[in-house]
């Protein structure tokens, strides 16, 4: 089906759902759970909302190898749709282990770090703020040097690159921690997460920062959508526990001192490039509105795409023409329908390719 069609609906009322194209190799890994949250005790999230976090798992868990995945919604409102699928993103991703490659990669960006820069180091559940010192090799094995302040004088550790997520480049949010601060890091929400992702494998979803997500949008409107609305789950002994969407999340830039994040929300509104802290790629990259989408994609080009399309935009045909002229020249594998996958809210288009990333 030519994509083209898939979002003339918009603009000559017809709708047509019936096919996406999908790799085949990876069909059978496309496993969803109905999401366990609540609007407030009595009522279950509604079947539009389950649908965004369904999106962002899927996109999370497909495995494209050199290629990337794209995604594209055509949608009555956007409200909250591109916070679900973040929430979709980091939630499936929460008891990931990294792969060698995003070891090796992370490594290499702290081995970039000018000396004297402040870091953050993570012992379990207690940070202490200290100075990267540089990287040397011993044995064959590289290894970065940081240096932490203690009572009883300066502590030297060398830490390997399988060790290196216990060691993160310090932030204006990490200014009050001092450089002879130990102590437990406080985390917000730590039931809803325990109730969202499980008491036990939410301890280094507490204590490991890594980012899976990044928004693209107003951040004004996400920050009350992420931060303020209310939302409810229900744990495997269903009991109910009320949080917000900030506590799985985890946005980097609305965390209290130290704390791991998991996300980023970049404002498109610039006219500077948007960017995430030191440069980081993430897992997958959500286009909050066609506006961003427009302005900024070309700099986002590796890693997973959800792009969320507002028809009441004054840009959205101009999106979806971009997107058509992706969808033309992609790697389409297999087609398959894609009610086999997920099932699509009413007035909602989507369409799905795969390219490769640059």
């Amino acid at each position: 089906m030519d994509s083209n069609k898939l979002f003339e609906c918009y603009a000559g009322g017809k709708r047509n759902l019936s096919e996406a194209y999908l790799s085949s190799t990876n069909l059978e890994q496309a496993t969803f759970k109905r999401s366990q949250l609540y609007i407030d005790k009595r009522m279950p999230l509604p079947d539009w909302g389950t649908f965004f976090i369904e999106i962002g798992c899927h996109v999370a868990e497909w495995e494209t190898g050199s290629n990337r995945l794209v995604i594209a919604l055509a949608v009555p409102t956007r409200t909250c749709a591109a916070a679900l699928a973040a929430f979709g993103v980091v939630l499936a991703r929460a008891n990931s282990s990294p792969n060698q490659v995003e070891i090796y990669e992370y490594f290499d960006k702290l081995c970039s770090l000018k000396k004297g820069t402040p870091i953050i180091y993570r012992e379990g559940k207690k940070i202490r703020k200290g100075i990267y010192c540089g990287f040397s090799n011993e044995n064959g094995q590289c290894l970065i040097t940081v240096r932490l302040p203690t009572k009883n004088g300066d502590m030297i550790c060398k830490v390997p690159p399988g060790e290196a997520q216990k060691v993160e480049p310090a932030t204006s949010q990490d200014k009050r921690i001092t450089l002879r601060t130990t102590g437990r890091c406080k985390f917000s929400g730590k039931a809803f997460i325990d109730a969202c992702i499980g008491r036990i494998e939410s301890f280094d979803f507490y204590k490991k920062s890594r980012l899976e997500c990044v928004i693209l949008g107003r951040s004004n409107i996400l920050k009350q959508e992420i931060k303020e609305i209310p939302f409810g789950c229900c744990s495997s002994q269903r009991v109910y526990t009320e949080g917000r969407l900030q506590d799985v999340l985890r946005v980097r830039e609305w965390l209290s001192d130290g704390q791991a994040y998991r996300s980023e929300v970049l404002s498109v509104d610039g006219s500077k490039p948007p960017r995430t802290q030191h440069g980081s790629i993430p897992s997958v990259t959500i286009f909050d509105g066609a506006s961003g989408f427009l302005k900024w994609r070309d700099y986002w080009r590796n890693s997973h795409w959800i792009v969320v399309l507002d028809n009441t935009e004054l840009h959205f045909m101009e999106a979806v023409y971009e997107i058509n002229e992706g969808y033309r020249r992609s790697n389409r594998l297999s087609k398959v329908e894609i009610q086999n996958i997920l099932s699509i809210p009413s007035g909602v288009e989507l369409v799905i390719y795969q390219e490769e990333r640059q």
